[in-house]
């Protein structure tokens, strides 16, 4: 009865091995792959193909790597639940801060308009040279 349960739990571990070194054979080639995506533009490719085939490649190997190796393929649905706050969060936050962070540079402010206009009009005035 040993010998059976201790067969079942080598041909498991020997199947993930089997698995994980498909996925890392699978990395290695997309590496490859990336890295001669950068020797496009020698073959009169423009720039922004080579952009967009590096970037889908780079999004080929985060998902092995999110799949495989951190195990999301066989985890269960509530990942989905754990996911959907941090989704939202990531998207609410810079919107929440477009205000105070992207208006606040391209908007002068009155007293800072009048200062500045003021000090320019100073500097011109006929009796200060």
């Amino acid at each position: 009865m040993a010998d059976d349960a201790t067969h079942v739990d080598d041909h498991e571990h020997s199947s993930h091995d089997a698995t994980f070194l498909k996925v890392f054979a699978i990395l290695c080639f997309c590496t490859v792959a990336s890295f001669a995506a950068d020797f496009l533009p020698g073959l009169n490719v423009s720039d922004g193909v080579v952009a967009v085939v590096v970037l889908a490649i780079a999004v080929a190997k985060a998902l092995c790597v999110m799949l495989f190796f951190m195990h999301l393929k066989w985890e269960r649905n509530w990942k989905y639940v754990l996911l959907a706050p941090t989704v939202i969060l990531s998207i609410g936050l810079p919107i929440a801060l477009i205000p105070d962070v992207g208006v606040h540079y391209w908007i002068m402010q009155p007293t800072e308009a009048s200062e500045a206009a003021g000090n320019h009009a100073a500097d011109d005035a006929p009796g200060k040279h």
